[in-house]
C-alpha cells in the first residue's frame, strides 16, 4: 500500500495531518501501526468534503482521495512470491 508493507489481517484505517500539513494514511492492527506519505497535487477540482473512492484493477486495487484543491492516489498490490 503505497511504501507501506502490510501483512494479511483486520485493519482499523486513519488519516493524520502533521505539522507540515502533510497527509498520511494509518494502518492499525492491534497496537501496531503502519503509516504511508500521502502524494496530493493541486486538483483543477474542488472537494468541499473528504472524498475516498475504491477502484480495482487487475493487479491490484486502490484509493482515489480528494480534499479542498488537492487530490492524489494510492495503490495497493499484492505482495509477490518469491520466483513469480
Amino acid at each position: 500500500c503505497g511504501d507501506a508493507v502490510l501483512p494479511a489481517g483486520d485493519y482499523q484505517v486513519f488519516f493524520t495531518i502533521g505539522d507540515d500539513l502533510a497527509w498520511s494514511l494509518n494502518f492499525k492492527n492491534g497496537d501496531k501501526v503502519v503509516s504511508t506519505k500521502l502524494k496530493l497535487d493541486n486538483s483543477d477540482h474542488e472537494s468541499k468534503r473528504l472524498m475516498m473512492c475504491l477502484y480495482a484493477e487487475d493487479n491490484g486495487a486502490g484509493v482515489y482521495i480528494a480534499f479542498g484543491k488537492q487530490s492524489g492516489m494510492i495503490k495497493f498490490e499484492a505482495a509477490k512470491k518469491e520466483g513469480k
